[in-house]
């Protein structure tokens, strides 16, 4: 016990981006008392186990029960990474623990489905297109039904406290749940979906944490924004699409027309039409202004969560694997709201049976 203390204490410390000092003065304790419960020196009492597990905003059980550290992710997002978007993350890691969870409870198969390729390659989208029989232009709810469908990807759509994350992506042992902002644009959540697939296909397999920015250089991150830009603008299509006359003539005005066409937003357009040369990034008059809304409700309930992962708790309570308040507790609500829902589910049961 005093072992996976100091062990967790020690990962959600360097998950959440808290210096040893820092937790110390907030908790408040001596520095070196830190560094003796992670050495497992010194076992915490229960009063600092509480005051930690409410800095880190999780429960006492995960603080002192052993975890499922073994995971990847892939998260992106714009500025500098900060303890709020480090906490966003772990909150998020535990709604996917608690989904396989209730999952396995109920026998159902969460594994990865869909194609893994070892290097890019723009034949690649055809086969990908083709295997989830997807229309063209591509819109976001097609493509959430495609990856849920097809490839067992599940998607959560959620509105993130971060609001510079547009999306996130965890794989336990080839078990993949993306977390995309529901603040954001429609063209967004579509972009940073077709992103998170990239990361998916080619590059989780290969680095445990991914966390992308929107002015990133790194390789992976400049790999997945092309192979979103090609699955959402084909070259073919554009190409049939694209008038050179009206570009000059109109500027800012044809390119966000074009974006409509493709279900992106005019900045996507205006960057992959410099990508192939059509346009140059210091062409101010050409290049259009993207409104990302950054200012969005917050608030959201258990009608917010995926209807697999809802009816999951349902049959999980129903099988009595869980109590009443544990299915509230999963569902993010009291439980007379949880209570009414699933009296609801047992009347449609019964009906269809």
């Amino acid at each position: 016990m005093e072992n996976i203390i100091g062990q967790n204490l020690q990962y959600f410390r360097e998950l959440a981006k808290f210096k040893k000092n820092e937790l110390a003065r907030l908790i408040p304790c001596d520095v070196s008392l830190i560094t003796r419960y992670e050495n497992s020196e010194r076992q915490p009492t229960l009063k600092i186990l509480i005051r930690i597990s409410e800095i880190f905003n999780i429960s006492l059980d995960r603080l002192i029960s052993e975890q499922n550290n073994d995971y990847q992710l892939s998260a992106r997002g714009s500025g500098k990474s900060t303890k709020e978007e480090a906490q966003e993350i772990l909150n998020l890691k535990q709604i996917a623990e608690d989904f396989l969870e209730i999952m396995k409870n109920v026998s159902l198969n969460t594994e990865y489905q869909g194609s893994k390729y070892s290097e890019y390659q723009p034949v690649h989208i055809i086969d990908i297109k083709r295997n989830m029989e997807l229309s063209n232009p591509i819109n976001y709810e097609e493509m959430k039904t495609a990856l849920r469908s097809n490839w067992n990807i599940q998607i959560f759509e959620l509105p993130l406290k971060t609001r510079n994350i547009s999306g996130i992506t965890f794989n336990f042992g080839n078990q993949y749940i993306v977390f995309i902002n529901k603040g954001h644009t429609e063209e967004r959540k579509l972009f940073s979906l077709i992103h998170e697939l990239c990361h998916i296909v080619y590059h989780l397999d290969k680095k445990q944490y991914l966390i992308s920015r929107l002015s990133s250089r790194d390789p992976l991150e400049k790999e997945a924004n092309k192979f979103a830009e090609e699955f959402l603008i084909p070259s073919e299509k554009l190409s049939s699409e694209f008038k050179l006359e009206k570009l000059h003539s109109l500027k800012q005005e044809y390119i966000s027309e074009l974006a409509g066409k493709f279900n992106v937003s005019p900045e996507c357009m205006f960057k992959d039409l410099n990508r192939k040369g059509l346009v140059q990034y210091h062409w101010q008059s050409y290049r259009p202004v993207t409104n990302y809304n950054k200012e969005y409700n917050l608030e959201w309930n258990w009608k917010d969560l995926p209807y697999l992962y809802v009816f999951g708790v349902f049959y999980n309570w129903k099988l009595e694997k869980i109590s009443m308040t544990r299915a509230a507790k999963y569902l993010y609500s009291d439980v007379r709201t949880i209570s009414n829902l699933f009296k609801e589910f047992d009347e449609k049961t019964e009906k269809a049976s």
